[in-house]
């Protein structure tokens, strides 16, 4: 029997059992270094089945059984909706890069471009945070890596060969999404440069939030529900402190312009 641990930063543990080595294959390219195999005795709280069955699998979680046809998929939609996150650490729904020391976050909801935006900048040399999840220190606001490789739609990949006339990186495929795996992740935390909260539209446009905008979309792109405690409202008024921007774009070089101070 094989066992894989997934062990992502911040977050809970989930070990994932299996009679077959190939679900392995699609974990690293979903988790990256992240995914490793497991030979310790003590097992996680989370412990994930996954059995092969004829032409299908057998995948077993929480007194739940599931039978699909692709076991990567139902691993990650399960770890997906069971991860929980430290107490230490905000986590938002986001993508991020680095640039001469410092972390630009890039926050909006799924389906907006950012996963596109982010692999593109980092192909241009920006180093890797994350594409989905950023993980805030609560105690001094810096961002902690949470570098799994870039999970890009096909509509996404289209959008860099276009803009990316020599773009020929080699992509992986993993369930409906393409691998992407930059060629400088970060390794350490940083503190927040500016945070953009992008929209993808006809026009290029950017303009500096008020404080009111700021405090409330900075709960809005939480991953998890908070009450609205002092706590919470502390940290979000401290991290609201940070440069925060409406960022409106059609071409993703307007955004390397931004970046760069180039406008």
């Amino acid at each position: 029997m094989n066992r894989y641990l997934i062990n992502l930063p911040y977050q809970n543990k989930f070990l994932v059992v299996t009679n077959t080595e190939n679900i392995y294959k699609g974990l690293i390219l979903k988790y990256g270094k992240y995914a490793t195999i497991y030979t310790r005795e003590e097992a996680p709280d989370n412990t994930i089945e996954a059995y092969t069955n004829e032409n299908s699998y057998i995948v077993k979680y929480k007194n739940e059984i599931h039978y699909v046809t692709s076991a990567v998929q139902a691993i990650i939609e399960l770890i997906g909706k069971d991860r929980k996150y430290d107490e230490s650490v905000y986590a938002m729904h986001g993508a991020a890069i680095e640039k001469d020391g410092q972390a630009y976050l890039f926050l909006a909801p799924t389906g907006t471009g950012k996963t596109t935006l982010t692999a593109y900048l980092t192909l241009k040399g920006f180093g890797y945070i994350t594409d989905d999840c950023i993980l805030v220190s609560k105690a001094d606001l810096t961002v902690f890596p949470c570098s799994t490789p870039i999970q890009m739609r096909s509509g996404g990949v289209e959008v860099l060969q276009s803009d990316i006339p020599d773009f020929n990186i080699e992509l992986k495929q993993v369930s409906d999404r393409y691998a992407l795996f930059p060629n400088r992740y970060v390794e350490r935390t940083l503190p927040i440069k500016e945070i953009f909260f992008i929209k993808r539209t006809d026009i290029n446009e950017i303009r500096e939030l008020s404080s009111m905008e700021k405090n409330q979309l900075l709960l809005k792109s939480s991953l998890t529900e908070h009450k609205l405690n002092v706590e919470i409202l502390r940290f979000i008024s401290k991290l609201s402190k940070v440069k925060c921007s409406e960022l409106k774009y059609k071409d993703l070089e307007y955004v390397l312009r931004v970046i760069n101070n180039e406008l």
